[in-house]
């Protein structure tokens, strides 16, 4: 049972080394308009998506 145990907490130290090491690119998307009518909605929309990645 004590073997065990320690092989859990190893495996669970491991798992979360491996995550904390990793450092993918995120890809974010956003759909707005950008032509016609509603352009300047969009250009907002787009403006407040720029301030809240930064």
């Amino acid at each position: 049972m004590q073997m065990k145990l320690k092989l859990t907490v190893a495996a669970a130290i491991a798992a979360v080394a491996s995550m904390a090491s990793a450092q993918d690119v995120v890809k974010i998307g956003h759909v707005a308009p950008v032509s016609g009518a509603q352009a300047h909605y969009g250009k907002d929309n787009e403006n407040g998506v720029r301030m809240a990645i930064e």
